[in-house]
């Protein structure tokens, strides 16, 4: 049974930081369903939110979320 995570990449420095700690968890061995949604500067640029809803809801439903 996978893990279900809710993903949220980063933003200005941290898209590697981001990259780099799903291959690590990932290379634990243990099954991740990921759902990525896109929090932060860019987002409020376009939304006017850095953390829309859709971002909140993911993560409450799966009760864990990484950034």
């Amino acid at each position: 049974m996978a893990h279900r995570v809710t993903f949220i990449p980063g933003d200005g420095t941290g898209p590697e930081i981001s990259e780099a700690t799903q291959r690590v968890l990932e290379a634990t061995g243990i099954d991740f369903e990921w759902d990525f949604q896109n929090a932060g500067a860019d987002v409020y640029e376009e939304e006017g939110t850095p953390l829309p809803d859709r971002a909140v809801a993911s993560s409450m439903e799966r009760g864990t979320s990484t950034k």
